[in-house]
């Protein structure tokens, strides 16, 4: 079952969205408390501070976000050759590290 799941590149993505995604969720029930929220000073600070005051929906942007930017790295990893094996290897890393270093994009 599980080597059915890694033969396709789609279960894999599907698979790897679900676990950065638990642990997440997990990071910011567990952390939420603890973040503090730096003041915006720009032509969007209003719209910032109400975007914060909502953690759910900052976090599902965080999120988001950061899920993106991986893809994006993955693509350019891929495309240019840059990795010796094609996969979502290079995606997990950027994942992981920024989960393991607590990256806070304060939108």
């Amino acid at each position: 079952m599980i080597s059915k799941v890694y033969e396709n590149q789609i279960g894999t993505l599907l698979t790897l969205l679900i676990i950065f995604s638990v642990a997440f969720i997990g990071e910011f029930n567990f952390f939420n408390e603890f973040v503090i929220a730096e003041d915006n000073n720009g032509i969007l600070q209003l719209f910032f501070k109400q975007l914060n005051a909502l953690p759910a929906i900052s976090f599902s942007i965080k999120l988001v976000l950061i899920v993106l930017e991986g893809l994006l790295l993955n693509q350019l990893c891929t495309q240019y050759n840059i990795a010796d094996q094609p996969g979502y290897s290079i995606f997990s890393f950027y994942v992981f590290l920024s989960y393991l270093t607590k990256i806070r994009i304060n939108i």
